[in-house]
């Protein structure tokens, strides 16, 4: 009986190590999986100095789960998570370097898939904005003699071609924040709403306008925003100086049957959009405190019938519909109308910007979900834009 106890106690002690052996050396759950990647300076000449953190956050297909785990970098940049799930959750990767905080897209597993690859680039800060340029800018301005004001839509691709990331002059700043970007608006101007790209609580009031506050990172940045400019005896004067040196800019003003002129912009053909005539200006490699004007007058008094579509789509889709529009204006084709099933398409696809805009704010569905979605939509008017101008 000894014997026997001993026989197994013996096998018993080989079993436990055997599943101590297998436990260590299995691969992760059928559910979990391993996040691997690298953190790069993209500085020429830069080194990446030792210790850095970064933080994963997952968000979980449950509303307001989140899961934060921290990794130290080694000497060679690299850094790996083991994740007990994956499914149902989306991951994003920070890390901050000289008080700038770097963010990974977003990253999620497919079914099956145990492993991924990731690399995250940060970069070293200047205090210059030469490296600061614009590839396209739009305006388009709507007189609202009910309300005494213009509705006026501003959209651009900023350019930042260094390989450092700009974080302001340290001669701008406001309550310590440096001011980054600049925005000049015509005088007078009024209830700002800042949209793609620009965050409320970010932004400061500087001489002539306003300023974001976040640092810029190398490659390209959309933002736009809308604000009101005044009507007084029935004339609206729109002039503002250019910020950084600008390749294209295109002004599309409505024609309410007054004078428009466009001051040093050249004057385009009329291009109809919605049953309203646009009064087109366009301006090429604009330098630094160029003026850009634009004097309406003879805006006859009473409500417009409804605000332009085209200035409800910018408001929606921002850059990816003002990119349609300058496609179409920037290659020259005879202005048209929508088709019937088009117009349908672009109805259904602003409601479905405005029903996801309620339902993130009510709290119904998390951020990444929303992200994706309305960057979806965005897609999709951009498209429709595209094939109006093409056709």
């Amino acid at each position: 009986m000894k014997l026997r106890l001993s026989v197994f106690g013996l096998f018993g002690s080989t079993v436990a190590a055997l599943l101590t052996l297998l436990v260590l050396t299995a691969p992760v759950s059928a559910d979990g999986g391993v996040l691997e990647g690298r953190l790069k300076n993209g500085t020429a000449g830069a080194v990446l100095p030792a210790g850095l953190d970064v933080t994963l956050t997952a968000s979980g297909a449950e509303a307001g789960s989140n899961l934060i785990q921290r990794a130290k970098v080694d000497g060679q940049g690299s850094f790996r998570f083991t994740l007990d799930a994956t499914t149902g959750y989306t991951y994003t990767l920070t890390t901050l370097y000289q008080e700038v905080e770097y963010r990974s897209p977003p990253v999620s597993f497919a079914a099956a898939e145990t492993a991924k690859q990731i690399e995250l680039t940060v970069y070293e800060t200047t205090e210059s904005d030469a490296a600061l340029t614009i590839e396209v800018a739009h305006t388009v301005l709507e007189p609202d003699p009910q309300d005494q004001a213009a509705w006026a839509v501003e959209a651009a691709v900023i350019l930042n071609s260094g390989d450092r990331t700009y974080i302001g002059n340290p001669q701008r700043s406001l309550d310590g924040k440096r001011a980054t970007l600049l925005f000049s608006w015509p005088d007078g101007s009024q209830h700002l709403q800042p949209m793609q790209g620009l965050d409320v609580d970010r932004l400061i009031e500087v001489n002539n306008g306003f300023a974001d506050t976040a640092p810029v990172l190398p490659g390209k940045h959309e933002v736009g925003y809308t604000y009101m400019v005044p009507i007084q005896n029935g004339a609206v004067s729109f002039a503002r100086a250019v910020d950084y040196p600008t390749k294209r800019f295109t002004a599309l003003v409505v024609d309410t049957g007054g004078r428009i002129d466009g001051g040093a912009l050249s004057r385009g053909e009329p291009a109809d959009v919605d049953g309203k005539r646009y009064q087109v200006f366009t301006g090429q490699n604009l330098a630094p405190g160029s003026p850009i004007t634009l004097n309406l007058s003879g805006i006859p008094s009473g409500r417009t019938t409804s605000t332009s579509m085209l200035i409800i789509a910018l408001v929606a889709g921002a850059l990816a519909v003002a990119a349609g529009v300058a496609v179409y204006i920037w290659r020259g084709r005879s202005a048209g109308v929508l088709t019937r099933q088009s117009t349908a398409d672009r109805d259904r696809l602003l409601a479905d910007l405005a029903e996801l805009d309620d339902s993130f704010e009510a709290g119904e569905i998390d951020e990444e979900e929303y992200q994706a979605e309305r960057a979806m939509r965005k897609r999709q008017l951009a498209e429709l834009w595209q094939m109006r101008a093409e056709g």
